[in-house]
């Protein structure tokens, strides 16, 4: 095909993907973000699985490691000791990590993780296309009309410059909306999708390693270990440290303690030192005193000694509402926007499979792009794959925190799905969507 003038908005894991995929087949991509590009860290742990996996063996140019390895599953009781243990090998990293792994394959953008990128700032490898990366940019709206500019059909999108405020209209041949679970895209041409309250939270934050004594550290070292509690449950994995460092202590234990709250306690723990009310996270550094001093006391009567541990030494907890929903499409405005990860559809964190569904999107369109498969075609593929997927990781929210009447419907979808996915598979020749 080709080259094309592409816009992505969203400048986070999942547009950087696009990012690098499609100016390495010679579009040229512009990418707005509104943050900045050294941005905080989400200090979180990200799973890639087969389809990230596959992304990064294709289009990474960097060496080295970007990962710790966890090689399974493991349960504990009130003792602290192993239940039962399921094999199950899973690369884990970070966000920051991956972050800076991307943006320096995207843009050649230097970080403290990777102070050397693959090419120097400018440089572009023969037959790429050229990546930019417009930070804080706020995109205001998409016109509803096409344009015709030198015999080509353009989209337009209306832009605002966060720091200069600045308005701007800028044309493209192709959107991908990348913009994640608040998706104004969505919000434009899906009014009706909206992101829904599960009914439970995620307390979360890391502690470095080598804070944690060498007991503990064996507990959590090698897998994701899981502790249940009726309504409640608990993990611990361990992910790249500062700087993304991957060394033997020196990484940091992800810690997620999920919850049931009620619309009058969410009210209470979501409302920060300075009153504010935060919709869907209360950031580290702000979750009040008084709040955060409770967890920790029901940590002690609750948590096994390792649990218990980790909890106190979290220096900056952060809480994260769950929430999740399915769009009905991926494509609009006669498939010159495209919606795509969490913008299309939000899975709850309990399958870790936010970064694979944005790779798999990814690579549907490059094959959509080369022509391999028509704008129909790619739509059902990323349509079906994030309905699959979401239905398991409602599924697996529904069996660890609800009654388990609620969690037999939710099951009896997703292992119906499952069934009809590997009949399909087997009987007609096509891939299976299964990735867990």
């Amino acid at each position: 095909m080709d080259s094309l003038d592409i816009i992505i908005i969203g400048g986070s894991l999942t547009g950087l993907m696009f990012g690098i995929m499609l100016t390495s087949h010679g579009h040229d991509v512009r990418i707005l973000e509104r943050g900045p590009s050294d941005r905080e860290s989400y200090m979180a742990g990200v799973c890639c699985g087969a389809d990230a996996v596959e992304f990064l063996r294709r289009y990474d140019r960097l060496s080295g490691g970007y990962q710790r390895h966890s090689d399974g599953l493991q349960l504990l009781n009130q003792g602290g000791d192993t239940l039962f243990y399921v094999n199950g090998p899973r690369a884990v990293t970070s966000w920051e990590t991956l972050y800076a792994r991307l943006r320096a394959n995207f843009d050649c953008w230097k970080s403290e993780v990777y102070p050397k990128p693959p090419l120097a700032l400018g440089e572009v490898v023969e037959g790429a296309g050229k990546g930019t990366y417009v930070e804080q940019t706020k995109v205001l709206d998409i016109s509803d009309d096409v344009v015709q500019e030198d015999g080509q059909q353009k989209i337009r999108v209306a832009t605002e410059d966060l720091v200069t405020h600045e308005l701007k209209t800028l044309e493209a041949d192709l959107i991908i909306a990348a913009d994640g679970p608040d998706s104004l895209v969505r919000a434009k041409y899906l009014p009706q999708v909206l992101r829904t309250y599960a009914g439970y939270v995620a307390w979360r934050g890391v502690v470095p390693e080598q804070d944690i004594s060498i007991e503990t550290r064996k507990i959590f070292s090698k897998n994701v270990t899981l502790f249940l509690l009726p309504k409640h449950h608990v993990l611990v994995y361990t992910i790249p440290g500062k700087d993304g460092a991957l060394g033997d202590g020196e990484g940091y234990l992800n810690f997620l303690w999920y919850t049931n709250e009620t619309s009058e306690t969410l009210e209470n723990i979501m409302r920060d030192r300075d009153g504010h009310r935060h919709r869907n996270i209360v950031p580290a550094g702000l979750i009040r005193e008084d709040v955060w001093s409770e967890m920790c006391d029901r940590g002690k009567r609750l948590l096994p000694k390792p649990y218990v541990e980790v909890l106190n030494k979290i220096p900056a907890p952060f809480i994260q509402v769950i929430t999740d929903f399915y769009s009905p499409r991926a494509s609009f405005a006669d498939g010159r926007v495209l919606l795509v990860g969490d913008g299309l559809a939000l899975m709850r964190p309990h399958t870790a499979f936010s970064t694979t569904h944005a790779a798999f999107d990814c690579l549907q369109l490059e094959r959509y792009m080369a022509k391999e498969i028509d704008l129909k075609r790619w739509e059902n593929e990323v349509l079906n794959f994030a309905y699959f997927h979401w239905a398991t990781s409602v599924w697996y929210g529904e069996y660890y925190q609800q009654h388990w009447s609620i969690a037999l419907l939710s099951g009896i979808r997703c292992w119906s799905l499952r069934l009809v996915d590997m009949l399909w598979s087997r009987l007609g020749g096509h891939a299976s969507q299964l990735r867990s």
